[in-house]
């Protein structure tokens, strides 16, 4: 298994054990009550930061189709297809090069650069070939990270599905006193949710 794909499992595995642990799990919110009026709220449903992370692990954009939001799965779907586009091209490009590189060394008559790559000078022809593997290697690390971010993305946004964006939270500013030790004064910031 090459280094890459270890890291890659590696993280993959830590993300969803984090995902687990901080998971939350409520399916029904409560009445609201509003101006004398109850506003009865539909059921929340139940839907896991868990599952949502697995499937994203195994099949990319799944995760966000599992929560209804299938614009983000076109998102993800549209980056991931891009990398993969950009590795497979790098990759080709790279291959060509150093196929024209290593025809260039032996001295096998068979063997033979075309084109361009037969007249190239030999040192410039090394250089463009790290520079290709470089741009090959770059690219499977941006992919492989806009994969991760594909299931940490899931993750988060089955934990924000239930996070309260009410009207009720406020933010309140008022003077404090301190009577034990020393008369002192200060002021106190206080969430109300």
């Amino acid at each position: 298994m090459p280094f890459l794909s270890k890291i890659l499992v590696l993280v993959t595995l830590c993300v969803n054990i984090l995902s687990v642990g901080i998971a939350q799990e409520r399916a029904v919110q409560p009445s609201v009550v509003q101006n004398d009026t109850v506003f009865e709220t539909k059921p929340l449903s139940n839907k896991s930061p868990r599952t949502a992370s697995w499937l994203s692990a195994a099949f990319p954009g799944a995760g966000h189709i599992y929560l209804k939001q299938y614009h983000k799965s076109a998102i993800i779907w549209a980056g991931l297809g891009t990398g993969l586009y950009f590795i497979m091209d790098n990759a080709r490009t790279h291959n060509e090069l150093k196929t024209a590189y290593i025809a260039r060394l032996d001295d096998d008559p068979t063997t033979n650069a075309t084109g361009d790559l037969a007249t190239a000078d030999i040192n410039a022809l090394r250089d463009q070939v790290d520079q290709w593997r470089g741009y090959r290697d770059l690219s499977i690390i941006a992919t492989s990270v806009g994969y991760l971010l594909n299931i940490v993305w899931a993750s988060v946004d089955a934990h924000l599905l239930y996070f309260d964006v009410s009207d009720d939270i406020s933010l309140n500013i008022h003077p404090s006193f301190n009577y034990f030790d020393r008369p002192s004064g200060a002021l106190t910031l206080a969430l109300h949710f």
